[in-house]
């Protein structure tokens, strides 16, 4: 786990409220256009560790 949170360009985990917000706004109206997509909540771990 400390390697990924030193992969992490935000050098931390994620809180709940983070991941609760980007849910909410997937739930909202203003989100009514998104489909079929992934939505990465992850610090920016995911580019951070693909290209090594």
């Amino acid at each position: 786990m400390q390697r990924l949170i030193d992969a992490t360009p935000l050098g931390r985990t994620g809180r709940s409220e983070e991941v609760a917000a980007v849910v909410a706004f997937m739930l909202s109206d203003e989100a009514s256009f998104l489909n079929g997509i992934d939505i990465l909540v992850d610090g920016g771990v995911f580019a951070a560790v693909r290209d090594r």
